[in-house]
């Protein structure tokens, strides 16, 4: 054979290997090289989409822990629940120690969701200074009561004054 022949086959020998080289190992291994790349990228995205949330997390909790010491303060904006006639008690209570004549009305609950207000007015008949310290007692009271309106009346007949208190109190729903 003829040497020119011979680097002609040779050369075809070594161009074929490199064909079937390229075809079987470096074509599947660009396409596992791809397809892992495509995994790690979702991998990524997973991760960062996780540590983003436990970001939101943690800055939450801290939120809770910050609000924690007010849980008792914002509970007592609220009657407990079932406690309404402790609330109605304490009023009368405090008329009964400022030596006052009292009438209360309650309106019907007003529906808030998770919380009720329940509209309530207020009538006290006595001496004006037993008023006075029956609505600084009212202020004092742990139970909250948001007052939307006030009038003080005297009665000339029988040199006593008469107070009408309008408002509402908040009490939470009892879940069942």
């Amino acid at each position: 054979m003829n040497v020119k022949r011979k680097l002609l086959i040779f050369t075809g020998f070594i161009l074929a290997s490199t064909i079937v080289v390229v075809i079987l190992v470096i074509i599947p291994t660009a396409k596992q090289i791809e397809q892992t790349k495509k995994i790690i990228y979702d991998e990524r995205v997973d991760l960062e989409k996780k540590y983003l949330r436990s970001q939101l997390l943690r800055q939450v909790i801290k939120d809770f822990e910050n609000v924690k010491p007010q849980k008792e303060k914002l509970e007592s904006i609220f009657v407990g629940a079932g406690k309404e006639l402790d609330f109605v008690t304490a009023l009368e209570k405090i008329a009964v120690d400022n030596e006052l004549i009292q009438t209360i009305q309650l309106g019907n609950n007003i529906d808030h969701g998770t919380y009720q207000s329940t509209p309530l007015t207020l009538h006290v008949q006595g001496k004006y200074f037993g008023i006075l310290k029956y609505i600084e007692d009212l202020e004092k009271n742990h139970y909250n009561f948001n007052l939307s309106s006030f009038s003080l009346n005297s009665n000339l007949d029988d040199n006593s004054v008469s107070a009408d208190l309008r408002g509402e109190f908040f009490s939470l729903k009892v879940i069942q």
